[in-house]
């Protein structure tokens, strides 16, 4: 591998310091008032950055937001990264394509943060990427070394806006230095307090993460901007829910007493503010006293609704769903469980296609530029969304794709299974000959129970009906589909099976082939199959009645 022969740079040392006091807070201080908020939001519009991080910090300790960012960043932080070398359409990639895509691996795989210090892994700046996901901007300084010849990423950590701010013209991010808590000013001039300076970022040196969930300028379009009323409004709410709490949640004391008799009201006031810590009274011959029923419900309580809206937006925004923590009931057949799983990995897959073109368009290109000194052949990074499948499905899937006459590459399969090829004249275990039957429903299986499969008339009858209806399209033309709806038509029709088998059998199915399952609308299949089987019957008993009659002749 042709890498150029150099020392770490002076300029590829650490520039900016990695020190808790630049994610201290300093201006904002809970609870935020509304007029307040709202001049921060206004001057985020105009490039002020720090303002507003400071505001999306406070936000995040919301253990709902911090849950559901978490749930995200985390779960993209645990993914696998593929790297494929550069190679034409229906080629070999290249020797030196292949050599610089092992040097991206090596580089997405050996850095060294040092413990006890603010520097951290490759898997901690995809997590520390995405927290661009909810602020809208996330840089990051990468700590370079040589390591086997080469120069890759040691380490990295998260600077803040106390070290970014926007140009003069405010067209591009850069690093400020000589920044003074003293004061503060929008980042579009440069100057926060004191003298300030402003310069490019060093290229190949930091990793710039921008998340918009609009269209619009990095920072003013930040998803949390719109979490910003539901987060003061459930704020406040919970103050005025604890002081509700506090005045509707304990009984309340009500007594009746001579107001002709002197200093009676003074004693019994007395009297039944101590009832709060005590469990007995003693009041004047004459004295009345109720015990009003208290609080039992907060469901139509101001505040509670309030902070109800606010777990809801949160859930809508960051997951896409609101259904991440609570359970309802929804009835076999509504798909809202299935609906919810398909929606938490929409938003998984979005936010891990976001951080490969983090590191395809910064990372790898920083990484080619310090060791060859240009950024041809450049390799790809992909992560890997198999999501660890269940062994069973993948052979049941393989098993009816081959049926259906799909070639897979034996290579490929075996390496899809975890198997080793077998090398020539070596024993091998051999899949015994076809049987007349197919267990479990071909790939559906219901207990292992036995069903026999034959090419009946009536069954393709109903299979053809059925498509015809739902597609509108000639069932010789879906013939690829056919033997999909066969192992329902036939598992639907077994006496032997009962309700809840026939049940496991679709849920087999809807997990092998969530492509057309997931797709197909359930009432008109109902519908379909019910029509078809009802002709087939119908049919069937006149053909019956038919042969009787001429066998009887």
């Amino acid at each position: 591998m042709a890498i150029k022969e150099q020392t770490v740079m002076p300029a590829m040392r650490a520039i900016t310091e990695a020190r808790v006091e630049q994610h201290a807070l300093g201006m904002l201080m809970t609870p935020v008032k509304p007029d307040i908020a709202r001049n921060v939001l206004y001057l985020a519009l105009n490039g002020d950055l720090y303002a507003q991080w400071e505001l999306f910090s406070l936000m995040e300790e919301w253990d709902r937001l911090n849950k559901n960012l978490n749930e995200v960043k985390n779960a993209v932080k645990r993914l696998s990264w593929t790297v494929t070398p550069y190679a034409e359409r229906g080629e070999e990639p290249s020797d030196s394509a292949q050599a610089k895509a092992d040097l991206v691996q090596a580089a997405l795989k050996n850095w060294e943060p040092e413990p006890g210090t603010l520097e951290y892994s490759f898997e901690d700046s995809i997590y520390n990427a995405l927290d661009a996901m909810g602020k809208g901007i996330a840089v990051q300084e990468i700590h370079w070394h040589r390591r086997d010849g080469a120069i890759l990423p040691r380490a990295a950590h998260l600077l803040t806006p106390r070290q970014y701010a926007w140009d003069s013209q405010g067209s591009r991010i850069g690093l400020i230095s000589n920044t003074s808590n003293a004061g503060r000013t929008t980042g579009l001039n440069g100057t926060r307090g004191g003298s300030q300076t402003w310069e490019r970022f060093p290229e190949n040196q930091f990793l710039i993460s921008t998340w918009n969930s609009r269209s619009g300028v990095p920072g003013a379009t930040a998803m949390l901007r719109s979490l910003v009323p539901y987060w003061i409004g459930m704020t406040y709410g919970w103050r005025w829910l604890m002081q509700t709490a506090q005045l509707f949640g304990v009984p309340f004391r009500w007594a009746t007493y001579d107001q002709n008799e002197t200093g009676l009201s003074e004693k019994i006031g007395t009297m039944l503010e101590n009832m709060g810590a005590s469990g007995w009274a003693a009041f004047p011959q004459g004295t009345v006293l109720e015990f009003k029923e208290a609080v039992t419900s907060a469901r139509d309580n101001p505040q509670a609704v309030i902070i109800e809206m606010a777990k809801k937006a949160c859930d809508l925004l960051i997951l896409g769903q609101e259904l991440s923590s609570e359970s309802s009931p929804t009835g076999l057949g509504s798909g809202t469980a299935l609906l919810q799983g398909q929606v938490r990995q929409d938003v998984l897959k979005h936010a891990a296609t976001w951080v490969a073109d983090v590191i395809n368009y910064q990372l790898i290109p920083a990484v080619l530029d310090l060791n060859y000194g240009e950024r041809s052949e450049s390799p790809c990074v992909a992560a890997d969304l198999s999501m660890d499948p269940d062994p069973m499905v993948l052979a049941n899937r393989d098993q009816v794709l081959g049926a259906l006459g799909m070639k897979l590459p034996t290579a490929w399969m075996y390496e899809r299974h975890g198997v080793p090829e077998p090398e020539e004249g070596e024993a091998v275990i051999e899949a015994p000959a076809a049987a007349p039957q197919l267990g479990g429903y071909g790939s559906f299986g219901a207990k292992n129970r036995t069903i026999e499969i034959h090419a009946k008339s009536a069954t393709d009858q109903i299979v053809d009906a059925a498509l015809e209806d739902l597609t509108g399209v000639q069932a010789k033309w879906l013939g690829g589909v056919k033997p999909f709806f066969r192992r329902l038509v036939e598992a639907a029709r077994d006496e032997r099976i009962s309700d809840a088998e026939l049940l496991q059998v679709l849920e087999a199915a809807n997990a092998e082939f969530p492509e057309l399952f997931h797709k197909i609308d359930h009432a008109a299949l109902a519908t379909a199959l019910e029509a078809a089987m009802g002709a087939a019957c119908v049919n069937g008993a006149v053909k019956g009645f038919l042969e009787r009659k001429v066998g009887a002749q």
